[in-house]
Protein backbone atom coordinates (compact mmCIF):
# COMPACT_ATOMS: atom_id res chain seq x y z
CA UNK A 1 0.00 0.00 0.00
CA UNK A 2 1.06 3.63 -0.55
CA UNK A 3 -0.50 6.75 0.29
CA UNK A 4 -0.34 9.92 -1.44
CA UNK A 5 0.86 13.36 -0.05
CA UNK A 6 -2.37 15.71 -0.17
CA UNK A 7 -3.37 17.17 -2.98
CA UNK A 8 -6.02 19.72 -4.37
CA UNK A 9 -6.75 20.36 -7.48
CA UNK A 10 -7.40 24.06 -8.73
CA UNK A 11 -9.94 25.15 -10.85
CA UNK A 12 -7.89 25.74 -13.27
CA UNK A 13 -6.26 22.45 -13.46
CA UNK A 14 -9.99 21.17 -13.60
CA UNK A 15 -10.84 23.39 -16.71
CA UNK A 16 -7.35 21.86 -18.41
CA UNK A 17 -8.23 18.45 -17.52
CA UNK A 18 -11.93 18.27 -18.83
CA UNK A 19 -11.24 20.21 -21.50
CA UNK A 20 -8.46 17.94 -23.12
CA UNK A 21 -10.02 14.76 -22.20
CA UNK A 22 -13.20 15.96 -24.33
CA UNK A 23 -10.95 17.74 -26.71
CA UNK A 24 -9.58 14.41 -27.60
CA UNK A 25 -13.22 12.72 -28.05
CA UNK A 26 -13.93 15.18 -30.74
CA UNK A 27 -10.65 16.62 -32.42
CA UNK A 28 -11.67 14.72 -35.38
CA UNK A 29 -15.36 17.28 -35.50
CA UNK A 30 -13.27 19.89 -34.99
CA UNK A 31 -10.40 18.87 -38.18
CA UNK A 32 -13.56 18.22 -40.22
CA UNK A 33 -15.16 21.84 -39.23
CA UNK A 34 -11.77 23.37 -40.09
CA UNK A 35 -11.58 21.94 -43.53
CA UNK A 36 -15.38 23.07 -44.24
CA UNK A 37 -14.48 26.26 -43.48
CA UNK A 38 -11.52 26.24 -45.75
CA UNK A 39 -13.15 24.96 -48.15
CA UNK A 40 -15.98 27.43 -47.72
CA UNK A 41 -13.87 30.63 -47.88
CA UNK A 42 -11.86 29.76 -51.10
CA UNK A 43 -15.35 29.38 -52.91
CA UNK A 44 -16.42 32.91 -54.59
CA UNK A 45 -20.08 32.35 -55.05
CA UNK A 46 -22.12 33.74 -51.69
CA UNK A 47 -25.03 32.71 -50.25
CA UNK A 48 -26.35 32.56 -46.76
CA UNK A 49 -25.59 29.01 -45.55
CA UNK A 50 -22.02 29.26 -46.50
CA UNK A 51 -22.50 32.80 -43.95
CA UNK A 52 -23.76 30.64 -41.45
CA UNK A 53 -21.32 27.74 -42.02
CA UNK A 54 -18.63 30.07 -40.80
CA UNK A 55 -19.75 31.53 -38.76
CA UNK A 56 -20.74 28.18 -37.28
CA UNK A 57 -17.12 26.92 -37.53
CA UNK A 58 -16.06 29.67 -35.40
CA UNK A 59 -18.26 29.97 -32.76
CA UNK A 60 -18.57 26.64 -31.69
CA UNK A 61 -14.55 25.69 -30.66
CA UNK A 62 -15.83 29.59 -28.71
CA UNK A 63 -18.61 28.55 -27.00
CA UNK A 64 -17.54 24.50 -26.35
CA UNK A 65 -14.38 26.28 -24.31
CA UNK A 66 -16.73 28.86 -22.70
CA UNK A 67 -18.97 26.37 -21.67
CA UNK A 68 -15.87 24.09 -20.38
CA UNK A 69 -14.67 26.88 -18.75
CA UNK A 70 -18.15 28.08 -16.68
CA UNK A 71 -18.61 24.62 -15.74
CA UNK A 72 -15.15 24.62 -13.79
CA UNK A 73 -15.09 27.51 -12.06
CA UNK A 74 -18.53 26.74 -11.23
CA UNK A 75 -19.11 26.17 -7.08
CA UNK A 76 -20.98 23.29 -7.81
CA UNK A 77 -17.69 21.27 -8.63
CA UNK A 78 -16.20 22.25 -4.85
CA UNK A 79 -16.64 18.08 -4.35
CA UNK A 80 -13.54 18.06 -7.04
CA UNK A 81 -11.51 21.26 -5.26
CA UNK A 82 -11.17 19.77 -2.10
CA UNK A 83 -7.96 18.63 -0.39
CA UNK A 84 -7.48 14.94 -0.56
CA UNK A 85 -5.22 11.99 -0.82
CA UNK A 86 -4.94 8.67 -1.98
CA UNK A 87 -4.37 5.29 -0.55
CA UNK A 88 -3.25 2.85 -3.29
CA UNK A 89 -4.13 -0.95 -2.91
CA UNK A 90 -2.90 -3.64 -5.03
CA UNK A 91 -6.69 -4.37 -5.15
CA UNK A 92 -8.34 -0.73 -4.34
CA UNK A 93 -7.99 2.77 -4.48
CA UNK A 94 -9.06 4.69 -1.11
CA UNK A 95 -9.49 8.56 -1.85
CA UNK A 96 -9.89 10.27 1.46
CA UNK A 97 -11.71 13.96 1.27
CA UNK A 98 -10.39 16.52 3.63
CA UNK A 99 -13.92 17.01 5.12
CA UNK A 100 -13.39 13.19 6.33
CA UNK A 101 -15.48 11.17 3.74
CA UNK A 102 -13.71 8.29 1.82
CA UNK A 103 -14.58 6.72 -1.61
CA UNK A 104 -13.13 3.14 -2.51
CA UNK A 105 -13.01 1.70 -5.96
CA UNK A 106 -12.14 -1.44 -6.41
CA UNK A 107 -8.87 -2.05 -9.55
CA UNK A 108 -11.57 -4.10 -11.15
CA UNK A 109 -13.94 -1.29 -11.75
CA UNK A 110 -11.74 1.05 -13.97
CA UNK A 111 -12.07 0.70 -17.44
CA UNK A 112 -9.54 2.88 -18.52
CA UNK A 113 -6.86 5.42 -17.38
CA UNK A 114 -5.19 8.58 -19.89
CA UNK A 115 -1.72 10.25 -18.56
CA UNK A 116 -1.71 13.87 -18.82
CA UNK A 117 1.24 15.75 -18.79
CA UNK A 118 1.00 15.85 -14.85
CA UNK A 119 -1.92 13.65 -13.72
CA UNK A 120 -3.25 9.97 -14.07
CA UNK A 121 -7.11 9.99 -15.09
CA UNK A 122 -8.53 6.93 -14.11
CA UNK A 123 -11.88 6.45 -15.58
CA UNK A 124 -14.60 4.72 -13.86
CA UNK A 125 -17.25 5.58 -16.32
CA UNK A 126 -16.82 7.27 -20.13
CA UNK A 127 -17.14 10.41 -17.89
CA UNK A 128 -16.79 9.84 -14.56
CA UNK A 129 -12.84 9.47 -13.04
CA UNK A 130 -10.51 10.37 -10.51
CA UNK A 131 -7.62 12.37 -11.52
CA UNK A 132 -4.30 11.53 -8.98
CA UNK A 133 -1.84 14.02 -9.61
CA UNK A 134 1.79 12.57 -10.76
CA UNK A 135 3.43 14.90 -8.07
CA UNK A 136 1.73 13.52 -5.79
CA UNK A 137 3.67 10.22 -4.88
CA UNK A 138 6.05 10.44 -1.91
CA UNK A 139 8.94 8.89 -4.12
CA UNK A 140 10.16 7.56 -6.85
CA UNK A 141 9.80 4.70 -5.94
CA UNK A 142 5.71 4.70 -4.95
CA UNK A 143 5.25 6.06 -8.00
CA UNK A 144 6.86 3.36 -10.24
CA UNK A 145 4.88 0.85 -8.16
CA UNK A 146 1.84 2.31 -8.87
CA UNK A 147 2.34 2.49 -12.55
CA UNK A 148 3.26 -1.47 -12.63
CA UNK A 149 1.21 -2.78 -10.54
CA UNK A 150 -1.87 -0.65 -11.02
CA UNK A 151 -1.73 0.81 -14.21
CA UNK A 152 -0.84 -2.35 -15.55
CA UNK A 153 -4.00 -3.45 -14.72
CA UNK A 154 -5.97 -1.26 -16.39
CA UNK A 155 -7.26 -0.94 -19.72
CA UNK A 156 -5.35 2.05 -21.40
Amino acid sequence: MITTDKIKLTSKDFFKIILNTYLRKIYWGLIFLSILVLILILQEEKYALKNFLIYFAILYPIIFVVKHWIYAYSKDNRLFLLEKHFEIYEDKIVEKLNDGSNSLIKIEHFIRVKQMKNFYLLFIAKDRFISISKFSFKSEQDKDWFEKEILSKIKE
